[in-house]
């Protein structure tokens, strides 16, 4: 039997992922909270093979937990869900050692399968963000500014707006909005814009 924790603060996600995870006989749920200190609680006490925790929770994100979960439980497996789940998000759960990042759009039907997977030691990462993941790590490096800009961009601010607030020249925020946009490939401020919050990057 694969135990299992679920970690959840909302009460409909907790028992959709119970039912779930219970039509497989190979596994087994041996807790549910709803913090991070459920979490490591759930973990101490029943020594689960994998664990299943809400990205965003009341005491804090599961990806700054998932050192301290493994100290507790060197075995333990972690699988970081999440509502809306961008690709910066799932680089920085795997870089912090989880085992797979999943969305709740995907979850309940595939996460019995994920959790059998990530037990053979295979990474699981929902489909509607791996090809945002694999462009991730090919996006060109911005500089520290660019990416300060690309940030005010976002926020819909107009060139003398950045200007004002960074203290700079319009004509060096309309050099570093023009160089963003050539490292990203796309055309204008709106392409940008989406292409930036769609991968994480700021």
């Amino acid at each position: 039997m694969i135990r299992v924790v679920i970690v959840d603060d909302h009460p409909v996600v907790q028992l959709g992922l119970r039912v779930a995870l219970t039509e497989s006989p190979q596994i087994e749920v041996v807790g549910v909270g709803g913090t991070l200190a459920d979490a490591k609680r759930l973990v101490a006490e029943t020594s689960p093979d994998v664990g299943i925790l809400d990205l965003r929770l009341s005491d804090g994100r599961a990806t700054e937990a998932i050192g301290a979960l493994r100290e507790l439980h060197p075995a333990l497996r972690v699988i970081i869900l999440t509502g809306t789940g961008t690709a910066l998000d799932a680089r920085e759960a795997l870089q912090r050692g989880a085992s797979g990042y999943l969305t709740k759009d995907d979850a309940f039907e595939t996460i019995a399968d994920s959790v059998t997977a990530v037990m053979e030691g295979t990474t699981v990462v929902a489909p509607s963000v791996r090809a945002d993941l694999v462009e991730l790590g090919r996006a060109p490096a911005l500089s520290d500014r660019e990416r300060e800009v690309l940030a005010l961009v976002v926020e819909g601010c107009t060139n003398p707006e950045i200007s004002s607030m960074l203290g700079v020249s319009v004509g060096t925020i309309r050099t570093h909005v023009s160089n963003i946009l050539k490292k990203l490939d796309v055309a204008d401020r709106t392409e940008a814009t989406s292409l930036a919050l769609r991968r994480g990057l700021v």
